[in-house]
């Protein structure tokens, strides 16, 4: 995957840079000095932060006529109707130690994207067809909560290990059109969407290392895959953070996040194909207790 490995790169070198220089100006104190006024450094029960996430993303699609009597066109929402590929949204995540190893999580991101354009391919889209042409509108809206249950297997002075079992719930909204305003000029009919809710249980791992009080990486796998009656799919989330801690309450964070679902599936609003990759660099402020 070189593409993913040369736009995370390019996104976390300056901040990974700024962070070390940040951990050079407030590094003048011990590692002991600072374990003794921040006793808690090495654990935490309480966790909360928010961010920015710039992912790059690859969206292929296909409706299928009512009932899925016919296949539609499979289509790329960024080539084919020239939707972004690369937006700066927000996500938040927030967990809780119930118990000395037992956790819950939960994280939230948010994709919301449309776009007007002129058709260079004949499109199948339900039971709707486009042709060559003619300017459409196209919107994608996607939620995404990720829920987990984590058990820390191995606790060490300076490292945990542990797995999670959890759920993806999926919202997404989709449509294609030709909707005119007053004045001739097409623009996106939100109301004529498919798509639907989609909850995807997981199992994973994770992994956190502490070299130092300040400093902690924060690594964790996601997969799940099923086959059964019309659902077909397969899950991949991963993540690797790296946080600094300007005290020990507060801290800044940055890392990569990689995502991707490829399900065929059907339901009130949607029989068809969906297959969704993202992947970028974050950056995130956070706290604990």
């Amino acid at each position: 995957m070189p593409g993913l490995t040369r736009h995370l790169l390019r996104g976390l070198a300056p901040v990974v840079t700024c962070l070390c220089c940040l951990n050079l100006a407030l590094g003048r104190e011990t590692e002991e000095q600072f374990i003794r006024e921040n006793p808690n450094s090495l654990h935490e029960r309480f966790w909360l932060n928010a961010g920015i996430f710039r992912p790059y993303i690859s969206t292929t699609l296909r409706l299928d006529l009512q009932g899925g009597m016919q296949l539609g066109t499979t289509i790329n929402l960024e080539e084919d109707l020239g939707i972004k590929d690369s937006v700066s949204q927000g996500a938040a995540q927030a967990g809780l130690y119930l118990s000395k190893r037992l956790f819950v999580s939960l994280e939230f991101f948010q994709l919301n994207r449309e776009h007007v354009q002129t058709l260079e391919k004949d499109i199948q889209w339900g039971d709707e067809a486009f042709h060559i042409g003619a300017t459409v509108g196209a919107f994608f809206d996607f939620e995404l909560y990720r829920l987990a249950f984590g058990y820390d297997l191995v606790q060490g002075e300076k490292s945990y290990f542990g797995f999670v079992l959890g759920t993806h719930m999926i919202d997404t909204a989709v449509g294609i059109g030709i909707q005119l305003d007053g004045v001739g000029r097409v623009h996106i009919d939100t109301d004529a969407s498919s798509g639907g809710f989609l909850p995807i249980p997981n199992i994973g791992f994770y992994y956190v290392y502490v070299p130092s009080a300040r400093w902690r990486m924060v690594s964790r796998l996601d997969w799940f895959g099923l086959s059964i009656g019309e659902w077909d799919g397969k899950l991949w989330s991963g993540g690797l953070a790296l946080r600094y801690y300007l005290n020990n309450n507060f801290y800044l964070g940055a890392g990569g996040e990689y995502f991707r679902i490829d399900v065929n599936y059907a339901n009130s609003k949607w029989h068809g194909e969906l297959d969704l990759e993202y992947y970028g660099p974050f950056v995130q402020i956070g706290c604990r207790f």
